[in-house]
């Protein structure tokens, strides 16, 4: 039985480069059924870590920290160093992509000091590397980079391809956060070499990482055809599955960010927009309420994020014609509270094409004194709701 879980252990990780989603999770239930039925052991541990941190993709949250605990729990009671470190590793990644960063952190500390002491450095650069992201995401950039070139360095002496594509990705986000560009086109050549010289190397999500990473450094360079063909290409890959990593969230967000930046740019050369700098603050309300809501499927902060929802914070309605001014804005917030806003100058009509696009912005009067809204919507009959069954 315990042959069989670790065999189809082994499969969640193929599955989980291949970026299946499903089919990991089938693999990891089938080996924690398996562990189960053998009691307490390493398999067990590991399994119920394993489910913890898929379910969490779902998301299904309480169940994955129900999960994720258990296997702490196991972990702990075994005297097995090698299965420790790996629950460790799964837990803290779980807790990282939901933003527990003080926890997670904890737990990839952990996983190097365990690493350390076993000699393991396959397992010291999966700690040191997700550590490292845990700093991007908290802003702490220096650090990071610092991390992900201990990464690299211990890769490159171990000839071990796939954990050195990860140390030149971890660069690439500081590179482009920092605004180094040229920087960061060279690690992704690197980048781009690394995966061309391992052709058994299958990690679907470092694929869309790079495409979505090369769209922006090619969109701050000025060079647009590029930029729009890497886009695309990420975009084909990221439509065949969800993600499976909060690693990839800027990899992701560059694609859209890509889009969004070549989207505005379209309108500003054919319609002639009129640029004008506006305070944050006039942005009205309800255009933006909906699309700033927290991302279900986890808290982890990206700090690209903030720049598309504050540069594009109006939600398209199609089919409804634009009804007064329409602004966009393209950049977000990183001074003083202003954006760069476009509208369309006087007398300017917006095309029927790009209606359905951009959405109306809606000059609403007032509402009345003791009312939220205006045209409130009648409060439903007790004809509208549906009877239940009694002979259920």
């Amino acid at each position: 039985m315990l042959e069989a879980a670790r065999a189809y252990e082994g499969l969640t990780a193929v599955y989980y480069f291949a970026n299946k989603p499903v089919t990991i999770l089938f693999a990891a239930l089938l080996s924690l059924n398996l562990a189960e039925t053998a009691g307490p052991s390493p398999e067990l541990a590991r399994g119920y870590a394993l489910v913890g941190v898929i379910i969490g993709f779902v998301p299904i949250h309480r169940l994955a920290e129900a999960y994720c605990r258990k296997a702490l729990k196991m972990a702990r009671a075994l005297d097995n160093l090698s299965a420790r470190a790996w629950v460790f590793l799964l837990t803290g990644i779980y807790h990282a992509g939901v933003g527990h960063w003080s926890r997670a952190q904890n737990l990839l500390e952990q996983v190097i000091d365990i690493a350390e002491r076993l000699g393991d450095r396959s397992r010291w650069d999966d700690g040191v590397g997700n550590l490292a992201m845990i700093h991007f995401f908290r802003g702490d950039f220096e650090r990071c980079d610092r991390l992900h070139a201990d990464v690299l360095a211990s890769a490159e002496r171990r000839r071990d391809t796939h954990n050195q594509a990860w140390a030149m990705r971890g660069k690439v986000y500081v590179h482009l956060r920092r605004g180094e560009f040229d920087p960061a086109l060279a690690a992704l050549d690197t980048l781009q070499s690394l995966l061309r010289q391992d052709q058994q190397l299958v990690d679907e999500a470092l694929t869309i990482d790079l495409h979505g990473m090369l769209a922006v450094v090619h969109l701050r360079r000025a060079e647009i055809e590029p930029a729009l063909a890497a886009a695309k290409t990420g975009a084909a890959l990221i439509a065949k599955a969800s993600p499976s990593s909060f690693l990839s969230l800027p990899g992701y967000a560059g694609i859209a960010e890509t889009y969004l930046s070549l989207w505005e740019r379209e309108m500003v050369d054919r319609l002639g927009f009129e640029m004008q700098t506006i305070n944050l603050s006039q942005i009205q309300k309800g255009g933006s309420e909906g699309i700033n809501r927290p991302i279900k499927r986890g808290p982890a902060s990206l700090p690209g994020a903030a720049e598309i929802r504050q540069s594009f914070p109006y939600r398209p309605t199609p089919g409804q014609p634009v009804a007064g001014p329409v602004r966009v804005a393209v950049r977000s917030p990183t001074a003083g509270g202003r954006v760069v806003a476009s509208k369309p100058g006087p007398g300017r009509a917006v095309p029927n094409a790009l209606r359905s696009r951009i959405g109306p912005l809606r000059n609403r009067p007032p509402p009345p004194a003791g009312r939220s809204h205006p045209h409130p919507a009648p409060p439903p009959s007790r004809a509208s709701f549906p009877r239940l069954r009694r002979d259920v």
